[in-house]
């Protein structure tokens, strides 16, 4: 039996270089929302409308000095462009036991635009700062990857993570590389630095497996330890896709991993868990089927997980995609079957708002993954409706799914509903339009949580003053930075909090994966397009939406202190709201149901002559919606009651069973 709670809940997948599709004011329906939907690769031309225009600023200006900035900011390094931050990367670490915040990135000349430079501060170099207070004071930048030297690639949106080894702190990196000139990419270096020992870097550029040559995407993540031998461990997960003469429809969606523990010797491969044959078919060479959401390491180092999001063929719905997680207990040599969170509660929960099921999605989104103290996780993602309404009319969440690993339950917490379902839109030239989908951060969604594993804060972005015009374009004042927290026995998210609100642009943000216990004093990155003194105020605002602009690295802080639980808007009723599928023709089905208070939960089964043949629940339970799995495999073709029994009440509904 498999226990899957839900007290709110979600999966869909766009395109992988496509970026994102722009939720325009008026938009066409997909041709088959139904139909599997998969991420593309080929860096194809993305047309879009001109459906995003800058608000008039003249209100904004005038009121702007009336209110005192939230957060003040130190400008940390001055860098080429904003794609150093741009990625699905983690640029910025901290180690609690030893109190390192640190952060990797580019360089500040472009050679092309300077090539009497000889210098080593290039946009195509890899450099490490650290900061032991916290993010207040940081060392010189040290150069860790030097394009010229290796001649691997051009160094773009690299990953850092760090940890002790050796009595000194120890650095370990990843990043995509690229030829821009030729618009070839090359794989990955990785590499470690560290004060006493120096440095060192290695390509990746492929994998070989049954004489297939699969190349390297450009996520970036990584994470280590010290192994219980003493030997500095490196994990570098990456979404791999066959060189076009071997792609196919059964195996464009393999995912790899690079790994040492001597940083000479490395296992490049594909676990046998993450290869294709996990997730369905795509409908097209240039598709695959899933994404990598992140990988993370429990508090005590015993285990890794990794989290991806895609059309799992052991889901529950082909129709949709799904997000699971496969783990290891031995640092990294096998990886279990992925854990898949059941996408029938995503419907049941959007069905309290009144919206129908088959119009909702979770979308190929900004999204992250967390791992609490003891060792369950939860996956922070968006769920949107797709309709023919206007976007601000649509329904869109934020929500978290908790698995609880004592209990092999799933719970959906609702976050937010409160966002517009528009991001900050970025020009696609100089001169050109303003479009969402160059923004491929979109809500800049991110999932933190404190040094002692019990508390997570998810952090996105939003615009502010957003309104749809006649004339299908939309204008808005400006964005700003929102998290909510959630401790560990909480049923529920403290109210969204908006920690920036102010004027300025708040984009390219990115906080530490560890954040204090307190909640005080949290540190996190923005970028900001240096201004121009030539320019008017309204002109610089305007450059803070293109992205190829030099840039300031700036570094804040925020405070939190106690945050309130927010009350739950959505009353439950005693009721079994679906039984699915029924009739039962599998070994299992999954039945749906809610409880309007906190309390004892007994869901037994009963064949039609009175003899109970299934005990599936007897819990303490929260209220809201819960999802059981009644497992069929052993029972007969026939009739059987469902019975629910709460505080005394008892409800039933009828399964049938047909194999």
């Amino acid at each position: 039996m498999k226990l899957k709670n839900v007290t709110n809940y979600s999966v869909i997948i766009l395109l992988f270089i496509f970026s994102f599709a722009s939720l325009s004011y008026s938009k066409e329906l997909p041709a088959n929302p139904n139909k599997y939907q998969n991420f593309h690769f080929d860096n194809v031309k993305f047309l879009a409308p001109n459906h995003i225009t800058e608000f008039s600023y003249q209100n904004f200006f005038n009121k702007k000095s009336d209110k005192p900035l939230e957060v003040q900011y130190l400008i940390l390094d001055s860098i080429r462009n904003a794609y150093s931050y741009f990625g699905n990367q983690q640029p910025i670490v901290y180690d609690p036991k030893t109190n390192i915040l640190a952060t990797i990135r580019r360089g500040l000349i472009d050679p092309k635009e300077d090539p009497t430079y000889t210098g080593i501060d290039t946009k195509n170099n890899l450099f490490i700062r650290w900061s032991e207070d916290n993010g207040f004071n940081w060392n010189p930048p040290v150069l860790v990857y030097d394009a010229k030297v290796y001649n691997y690639g051009e160094g773009r949106y690299p990953s850092l993570y760090t940890y002790e080894y050796s009595g000194e702190q120890f650095f370990i990196y990843t990043a995509p590389l690229v030829w821009e000139a030729q618009s070839t990419w090359v794989g990955f270096v990785s590499g470690y630095y560290s004060e006493n020992q120096g440095g060192a870097n290695v390509q990746s550029e492929s994998v070989i497996k049954n004489d297939v040559i699969y190349l390297w995407s450009t996520d970036s993540k990584i994470v280590g330890k010290t192994t219980a031998t003493d030997e500095p461990l490196s994990m570098a997960p990456g979404a791999l896709f066959p060189e076009t003469i071997y792609r196919s429809l059964t195996d464009n969606s393999n995912l790899g991993l690079r790994r040492t523990t001597d940083f000479t010797n490395w296992y490049i491969d594909i676990p046998p868990t993450w290869n294709s044959t996990t997730w369905h078919p795509v409908d097209t060479i240039v598709a695959r089927a899933n994404e990598i959401i992140n990988m993370r390491m429990s508090k005590d180092g015993s285990k890794f997980y990794f989290a991806v999001f895609g059309n799992f063929k052991n889901g529950e719905n082909d129709r949709r995609a799904e997000a699971g997680v496969s783990v290891s207990t031995d640092d990294g040599l096998t990886w279990s079957d992925f854990e898949i969170f059941p996408y029938s509660l995503v419907e049941d929960y959007v069905s309290l708002y009144g919206i129908n099921p088959d119009s909702v999605y979770i979308p190929f989104n900004s999204k992250d993954f967390v791992v609490w103290g003891n060792g369950d996780y939860s996956i922070i993602l968006q769920i949107y409706e797709y309709t023919t309404k206007s976007t601000l009319n649509e329904f869109h969440a934020i929500v978290e799914l908790y698995y609880n690993s004592a209990s092999d339950s799933w719970t959906l917490y609702p976050i937010t509903t409160e966002i517009t379902g528009y991001w900050l839109p970025y020009y696609d030239s100089q001169e050109g339009a303003l479009l969402l989908s160059r923004n491929q951060l979109d809500l800049e969604i991110q999932a933190c949580v404190t040094e002692d594993g019990n508390t997570i804060m998810a952090k996105w972005t939003d615009l502010i003053g957003v309104q749809e015009n006649p004339d299908n374009t939309v204008t808005w004042q400006t964005n700003d930075i929102f998290v909510a927290t959630r401790k560990m026995g909480d049923d529920q998210w403290s109210g969204p909090i908006n920690i920036t609100n102010d004027y300025p642009y708040d984009r390219n943000t990115w906080f530490s994966y560890i954040i204090p216990n307190n909640l005080k004093q949290i540190p996190f990155l923005k970028m900001e397009t240096i201004p121009d003194p030539n320019l008017t105020e309204q002109q610089n605002r305007s450059r803070q939406l293109w992205l190829e602009e030099r840039q300031y690295l700036e570094v804040g802080h925020i405070d939190l202190g106690p945050t309130s639980v927010k009350e739950n808007n959505l009353n439950y009723n005693l009721a079994i709201t679906s039984i699915s599928p029924n009739p039962a023709n599998s070994d299992n089905a999954d039945m749906n149901f809610t409880i309007p208070y906190d309390g004892k939960v007994l869901v037994e089964v009963y064949n039609t002559i009175g003899n109970k043949v299934l005990s599936l629940l007897d819990l303490n339970m929260t209220s809201g919606i819960h999802s059981v799995e009644i497992n069929t495999k052993d029972l007969p073709s026939g009739a059987y009651f469902v019975n629910l029994i709460y505080n005394n009440q008892k409800i039933s509904k009828l399964l049938n069973v047909i194999k």
